[in-house]
């Protein structure tokens, strides 16, 4: 495809791939038209929110987001009501939102990583919701009333020295990029320090968290 901004022809043949194809595809050639950020194409990323396939409705919600429409933060509110596997739902919201840069999406992101019930994978990584809200709180440069969420969940890990659940907030911290983290970083290496393994990984999220404040 050739690079934004595109020609009839091709935006004519991203939108026949949209109305025609399915998963995989579908979901290229919206990806593809959201590479534009042109609200013109708005209406046909939110129809397709509510797509069968949450590959479609991930990249429908991520390219909304992208346009700056004013419809796109009701739609993508409103997606977080969207049945799904493990709130997939609400992290595709999260990502659209993240992308949309609208400041409303703060107390959702925040909300999300103060929900430590809500079905979810914890693995610690992009298939985490709390992860997904801490990128878009990242996005939006408001760490400020999440980061105490994590501080004090972390800290309770540490006491009772849960390793799964410290590295899975030590990634929020990394991520959400408040300079409060760095104490989190001292103090974990303060306690580990001799454990090569687990230093290991403190040191690689150290790094994630500097290169993320610009240090």
């Amino acid at each position: 495809i050739e690079p934004p901004p595109y020609s009839k022809a091709t935006v004519k043949m991203l939108q026949s791939l949209v109305h025609q194809e399915k998963s995989w595809v579908k979901a290229a050639a919206i990806t593809s038209l959201g590479m534009s950020n042109d609200p013109q194409f708005a209406d046909l990323f939110i129809a397709n929110l509510s797509d069968s396939s949450d590959r479609v409705v991930g990249a429908a919600a991520i390219a909304l987001g992208k346009t700056k429409s004013p419809q796109a933060f009701n739609a993508l509110v409103q997606l977080m009501q969207r049945p799904s596997w493990k709130n997939q739902s609400l992290m595709h919201a999260l990502n659209g939102l993240a992308q949309l840069n609208d400041p409303r999406a703060e107390a959702i992101a925040v909300a999300a990583i103060a929900d430590n019930r809500s079905p979810r994978w914890f693995l610690g990584n992009g298939w985490d919701y709390p992860y997904v809200a801490a990128q878009t709180l990242a996005a939006l440069r408001k760490p400020e009333r999440a980061f105490p969420i994590v501080r004090e969940r972390i800290e309770k890990a540490m006491q009772e020295n849960c390793i799964d659940d410290i590295f899975q907030q030590a990634l929020l911290v990394a991520t959400l990029a408040d300079p409060r983290g760095q104490a989190v970083f001292d103090a974990l290496k303060a306690k580990y320090q001799g454990q090569e393994n687990i230093m290991t990984a403190v040191n690689m999220l150290e790094e994630q968290f500097k290169a993320a404040l610009g240090n």
